[in-house]
């Protein structure tokens, strides 16, 4: 069983470009407003739509698992800022 998570951005292209070009990510633009990232079996949807009428909240925290951190860290850490 897989699972996708449905998440909001205010700017599709912003999103596509930082999943894509600074982590590595696989895009695809699929249904609708959407694009579909995905890397290692790891896939997220994005929508700019606003779907929930409210501003972007997340009632939770969302785990990738690296296998290599340190050389996926490595990778991208200066491409971007990392909080």
């Amino acid at each position: 069983m897989s699972l996708s998570i449905l998440l909001r951005c205010f700017d599709i292209e912003q999103t596509r470009n930082s999943y894509e070009s600074v982590l590595g990510f696989s895009t695809a633009s699929t249904a609708g407003s959407t694009i579909t990232v995905s890397k290692n079996g790891a896939r997220l949807i994005f929508t700019d739509r606003d779907l929930w009428r409210t501003h972007p909240i997340i009632s939770g925290t969302i785990y990738l698992t690296v296998a290599d951190v340190d050389r996926y860290f490595s990778a991208f850490k200066d491409k971007t800022s990392v909080a």
